[in-house]
């Protein structure tokens, strides 16, 4: 039994069967969930960044001072880790793409997200790839996070080499300074090429239209995936039965 909960921004936390958990770009302060705090993931074994842009890195460092995680991300992200908190470099894993890595059951690879990342420190950029994230759970149990990206055909070699049955797309383009990912219709044109059994949409705004729309293109592209919208309530995932 695998269990999600979907926090806003692109933030998922990933709880294994065994109670080994995995937070996923913890932007937790967003309009979508704002019931949540950072001291509610301060039990968390594995912390997963797609890229160091503020709405997927958020409250990375507050976590990572009051936890034992250990953190999954690219060398932008890590510099800005390094130069706001004192965490050790032996807490670090650094990723590229096609890099796995095993944690007991658990392998995660890091697949490519066409979009950027960078930070700026004494007006020097500190530029990194960006990540998809596959969370290959437990027997039975693949997780697709896109991170930010636009639509890329190669999404549809993803389904073939890791088989996800849980996808995470971008949705929106709704924020004009940061639009630069997956439109409605084409998050729900990924999901076709992905054929995942469980949807949990990220990446929009409270209120945002988006929302409506991929709900409607849903229903053409990937009628037999359930999308799943509850915000900050888990969702459990056994293979091939989803209880809510």
């Amino acid at each position: 039994m695998a269990k999600f909960t979907y926090y806003g921004g692109m933030a998922v936390l990933i709880e294994r069967g065994d109670g080994f958990k995995i937070l996923i770009d913890p932007y937790i302060h967003n309009t979508l969930c704002q019931s949540a705090t950072p001291d509610m993931f301060y039990d968390v074994d594995l912390l997963l960044l797609s890229h160091a842009a503020f709405d997927h890195f958020g409250d990375t460092v507050d976590i990572l001072q009051h936890s034992g995680a250990t953190v999954l991300c690219g060398t932008e992200a890590w510099a800005k880790i390094r130069a706001e908190a004192d965490i050790p470099e032996s807490r670090h894993i650094n990723l590229i793409y096609g890099d796995g890595k095993k944690f007991g059951p658990t392998a995660i690879r890091a697949v490519p997200a066409w979009h950027g990342s960078n930070v700026m420190y004494h007006d020097v950029a500190h530029a990194y790839y960006p990540f998809g994230l596959v969370v290959m759970l437990e027997p039975g149990v693949s997780f697709y996070h896109t991170g930010d990206t636009c639509l890329f055909s190669d999404i549809r070699l993803i389904r073939e080499l890791y088989r996800p049955n849980i996808m995470m797309p971008c949705i929106s383009t709704s924020d004009v300074k940061y639009g630069s990912i997956m439109s409605p219709s084409e998050a729900a044109q990924a999901v076709r090429w992905v054929g995942p059994d469980l949807v949990i949409p990220g990446h929009y705004y409270a209120g945002d239209p988006a929302a409506e729309e991929f709900q409607m293109h849903m229903r053409s592209f990937a009628p037999d995936s359930v999308v799943y919208w509850d915000v900050g309530r888990s969702v459990e995932y056994r293979p091939h039965q989803i209880v809510f």
